[in-house]
């Protein structure tokens, strides 16, 4: 974090912290600090304002370990049919007809009331939902997944694999949950977007002030991306790895 940092704005390390001992000795609570506050404190030791060329972030979630991103990252819409078949190949002697009468009943037959369908209708039909989500602190996501896992649940199984396994269980008495979850491991994929706004270097100065001040109870991962329906291109990613969590 500390050298993405230096490169966004050219200030390295000890500046850094010197920059964050001096606003600690000023302040009766030092961890009552507001993230532009920080911002200038880093522009001051620079000497003038600080832009970047783009952003980095960090998708997370759940696959099957041959997955490659080769098509970049798809929003939910797009990578519906992908999450079907993956499904149905996790399935043993399960006809494929029946699959299929499955997932359209799941679209539009079963009632709401069906564990899973609301769910999964509310995100399947809303591009609203559709994505793909980021985050821009990965060490914050590590740290909620291990306490909370108020935002990084996605490591565990996308929310509509969930919706639809549950659904599936309810009718068909299966545990394709499991299945799941024992046929695939949580990623990790970092990539730029080439816009930037002064926020998200606020935002990580926050979490690099508050691990400095050994505060970890407020590193919950906050500043997230939204490509509102847009895949990610396959160039604009920099690296995909299987995480041990």
């Amino acid at each position: 974090m500390y050298e993405s940092i230096r490169l966004a704005s050219g200030i390295d390390k000890p500046a850094i912290n010197a920059a964050f001992d001096d606003l600690k000795v000023k302040r009766a609570y030092p961890d009552m600090i507001a993230n532009g506050e920080l911002l200038l404190a880093l522009e001051r030791q620079r000497g003038d304002q600080i832009s970047f060329e783009g952003t980095c972030w960090f998708h997370l979630g759940r696959t099957v370990p041959d997955v490659t991103f080769e098509e970049g990252i798809l929003p939910l819409g797009d990578a519906m049919p992908q999450i079907w078949n993956m499904l149905y190949n996790l399935l043993s002697n399960f006809p494929k007809e029946k699959w299929l009468e499955f997932r359209r009943n799941m679209e539009s037959g079963f009632p709401d009331t069906t564990p899973g369908v609301r769910d999964y209708r509310l995100k399947a039909h809303n591009k609203f939902h559709w994505g793909p989500f980021a985050y821009l602190i990965l060490e914050s996501a590590f740290n909620d997944y291990h306490t909370s896992r108020i935002g990084t649940h996605y490591w565990d199984g996308p929310e509509v694999v969930d919706n639809i396994c549950r659904c599936f269980s309810d009718r068909h008495s299966v545990d394709l949950l499991k299945a799941f979850q024992e046929n695939t491991k949580p990623y990790v994929v970092k990539f730029i977007d080439y816009t930037w706004e002064s926020k998200y270097l606020a935002n990580a100065l926050r979490y690099l002030y508050l691990t400095y001040l050994g505060d970890y109870e407020d590193c919950v991962p906050t500043m997230c991306y939204d490509g509102q329906a847009k895949k990610v291109a396959p160039e604009h990613i920099l690296e995909y790895r299987f995480v041990a969590l």
